[in-house]
């Protein structure tokens, strides 16, 4: 049997999310459902609102597709430390659907800050690997 190597911060809940986190990102690596729907990671270069006149820069974005798919995009030329808070940003809208920003942007803010810097760093090595596509329409 396999050996995983734990990755934990000081703070219980942290590692529980963390792992949460961790089968969300590698059941859409495995292209395979989770309850009911398929998650997709992307990076982009420049995302923009493409709904808004003026075309703001974005740093993330989740669209639900045809037959429950859930496309999470990340803007790669963001900071390391913003394309992590957009993954964990966006992950907790797909986690928690019925909620709006404001919730979602405490979510994020509360993850970032117990999470170790190795999960950081974990987390932003799964993004750094997606595939890079085209702006989403």
């Amino acid at each position: 049997m396999k050996n995983k190597k734990i990755y934990q911060s000081n703070n219980l809940l942290a590692n529980w999310i963390f792992n949460q986190l961790l089968k969300i990102i590698r059941t859409a690596k495995k292209k395979k459902r989770l309850v009911g729907n398929l998650v997709k990671l992307y990076k982009v270069c420049d995302l923009r609102n493409t709904d808004d006149k003026k075309k703001e820069k974005l740093s993330g974005l989740i669209i639900t597709r045809k037959k429950r798919t859930c496309c999470i995009y990340i803007n790669f030329k963001d900071a390391p430390s913003e394309q992590i808070k957009t993954l964990i940003h966006e992950l907790g809208h797909f986690i928690f659907w019925w909620e709006y920003e404001p919730p979602i942007i405490k979510l994020e803010n509360l993850i970032w800050d117990a999470l170790s810097q190795e999960q950081k760093e974990i987390l932003f090595e799964f993004i750094r690997k997606l595939k890079i596509t085209r702006q989403p329409k």
